[in-house]
């Protein structure tokens, strides 16, 4: 009995680890960060190309390798989402950035953000 009841809870466990979404690259068509792909992690640098929106639903936990960046050329919006380090003990500069606008070439982009705790820099 004790076998069966040890091997139910494992089987739950299993069922109820949380997933983990890797993303990277550019995206290039609207796309929405599901609360249910939660959390993501940023392996690479990721590119929000221009005209194109990024939406994170509400309680999504963005997570970024080290020294990845997010570079949001079209637009995002986020609401009470979390962009920390994927770190196992999270520290200041263990990510890179979230850039918003081009730097280089002058082009603007569009962001929403609210229940922001700290502060976010643009370049446009």
């Amino acid at each position: 009995m004790q076998v069966r009841t040890t091997a139910l809870f494992i089987l739950i466990l299993l069922a109820t680890t949380v997933a983990q979404t890797n993303i990277g690259g550019t995206i290039s068509s609207d796309s929405t960060l599901t609360l249910a792909g939660s959390p993501y992690t940023i392996t690479t640098n990721l590119t929000v190309n221009n005209g194109v929106t990024l939406t994170v639903e509400a309680n999504v936990v963005v997570k970024f390798n080290t020294n990845t960046r997010l570079y949001v050329l079209g637009s995002i919006v986020a609401t009470s989402a979390t962009f920390t380090s994927s770190a196992a003990t999270p520290a200041k500069g263990d990510w890179g950035n979230i850039q918003i606008g081009n730097y280089y070439n002058g082009s603007s982009a569009r962001i929403s953000v609210k229940n922001v705790v700290s502060s976010i820099k643009t370049r446009c």
